[in-house]
């Protein structure tokens, strides 16, 4: 292994590479590895160094960073699409100009490429940007730590650069050259705005600098050995809850001083680390072609995740329906898509898109009795029938709590059942039972990067008195530039939780 340098502002002239896109297949093919579920339109042979690629990155990334395999967790799924311009499509009404993403859900984490490569070396592309996006899923799924904001996206910028050649030989911590233009031209901020805030509100040239300057301050912490001690000892600082600010100042020295040494070293040549022994891990990939219906509902699953405006999602999904009249799943996805757009609609909308949504479902039960997410939802809206009469008769939840184990006889380990399960116990105002709760502490140990299901058992933890593990999981959402400001509520709220008890023991 061996450090190699080079000058940031070194690159003067840049010489486009323009590469088409290799042509689209008219089958999906499927891809599966050891971590991840991968979806492809292109041909096998790029489809398989895919797949190869990113299990060496997910190696790469526990070696380098110390974080052991865990016994089990889910596998990923991965959808690459022809072009840029697909992926937009899905995210127009958030994210107009992305390449790429990963979106925490519910009913499952996912990320979305695309095959286009990128034009020269100041465009991070799309497998830059995936690679950031896993950088996130990585930290949540392996990190316990409130990382804070600056170095949840100077990490996965770090990591975005990385490459793996075809024999697994690999680099990590080049230039971030798609940063270049924030760092080198636009006006910087200052050192306790990347280091204390979390960005709201920062204007988009603004947000652009702080991604860059984390960056940069993240790639000297890291690959500078003077610099490694003061960020263990930055970090040990904030797991022992001090200030951010004392913590911050104990291990880095006066922050005006950090911050002109930082400035020095935008222009220095940076280190980035090089290895020619290849990175070793489990590289065997199992391909198959998906079957036609499945095929079909990829697109309109994709959508109803993704998009904003997916009114159009269930007339689609009905003509899958009726092509295949046998198949549950494009039923399930009818239901999911009428819910979606009931929790939009107006009221007197609503009624009839959550009609339309449990006719679904019933149907799908009817074809697969033991579909287990759909026993989910049909126990959703019995349930909520009950509640709104205010029925809380014990027989009637039991049978309605009956969906949930049918649910749980064909998936034990989905996150989706388990948290039902768990929340049917607060619908019912009763305290949750010991079986509940470990199976919400289970889905939290198979999916730790949902916020939703991180915020319910860092509750449920408090709920149980065990406040220093809740405002440790509260922190790390509190901290999550995504969706910090619900963090910081729940963190507020837990807090209270604790002080109230403090005070009043006897309740």
């Amino acid at each position: 292994m061996s450090s190699i340098r080079v000058c940031f502002a070194a690159l003067l002239v840049v010489f486009a590479q323009f590469l088409a896109p290799a042509a689209a297949q008219a089958k999906w093919l499927k891809a599966e590895t050891r971590h991840f579920i991968i979806y492809s339109e292109g041909s096998e042979k790029e489809l398989r160094a895919a797949a190869i690629k990113l299990e060496r990155f997910d190696a790469l990334l526990k070696l380098k960073f110390g974080f052991a395999e865990k016994p089990y967790q889910p596998k990923l799924p991965i959808y690459y699409l022809a072009r840029q311009s697909d992926v937009q499509k899905l995210t127009k009404g958030w994210q107009p100009n992305a390449a790429g993403f990963f979106a925490p859900r519910p009913e499952g984490s996912f990320a979305v490429a695309n095959r286009e490569k990128a034009n020269n070396e100041f465009d991070l592309g799309s497998d830059g940007i995936l690679m950031h996006e896993y950088g996130h899923y990585f930290m949540f799924r392996h990190a316990s730590f409130p990382y804070p904001t600056w170095y949840i996206e100077g990490f996965a910028e770090f990591v975005s650069t990385t490459t793996i050649d075809n024999a697994g030989n690999w680099t990590m911590g080049k230039p971030a050259y798609h940063r270049a233009g924030s760092l080198m031209n636009m006006d910087k901020l200052p050192i306790d705005q990347i280091l204390f805030s979390r960005y709201r509100g920062l204007s988009k040239a603004d947000t652009s600098v702080f991604y860059g300057r984390s960056w940069l301050l993240t790639h000297m912490l890291l690959t500078r050995p003077e610099h490694k001690d003061k960020l263990a000892v930055y970090f040990t600082g904030i797991a022992a809850g001090k200030d951010p600010r004392q913590a911050a100042t104990e291990a880095f020295g006066d922050l005006a001083a950090l911050d002109q040494t930082l400035d020095q070293y935008r222009n220095q040549k940076l280190t980035f680390i090089a290895s020619n022994a290849p990175i070793q891990t489990d590289t065997s990939v199992q391909i198959s072609v998906l079957d036609a219906m499945r095929e079909a509902l990829i697109p309109l699953h994709l959508e109803r995740l993704s998009a904003t405006d997916i009114s159009s999602v269930p007339g689609r999904l009905e003509q899958v329906a009726a092509l295949y009249p046998r198949e549950a799943e494009p039923l399930y996805e009818l239901a999911m898509a009428y819910r979606w757009l009931a929790s939009k609609a107006q009221p007197d909308e609503r009624t009839a898109f959550e009609a339309k949504a449990e006719a679904a479902i019933d149907r799908a039960l009817t074809l697969d009795p033991k579909h287990a997410r759909a026993n989910v939802i049909k126990a959703d809206y019995v349930m909520r029938r009950l509640r709104i009469a205010g029925d809380m008769s014990p027989e009637k939840w039991s049978a309605a709590r009956a969906y949930l184990l049918t649910a749980n006889q064909a998936a034990n380990d989905d996150p989706m059942v388990l948290v039902a399960w768990y929340d049917s116990f607060g619908r019912q105002r009763r305290k949750p039972s010991q079986t509940a709760r470990d199976g919400l502490a289970r889905a939290f140990e198979l999916v730790p990067e949902l916020p939703e299901i991180r915020a319910r058992y860092a509750y449920d933890l408090a709920d149980q008195g065990r406040f220093d593990e809740a405002i440790k999981l509260a922190e790390t959402l509190a901290f999550n530039p995504h969706v910090g400001q619900q963090g910081a509520l729940l963190l507020e709220r837990i807090k209270a939780m604790r002080d109230r008890k403090a005070s009043r023991p006897e309740e």
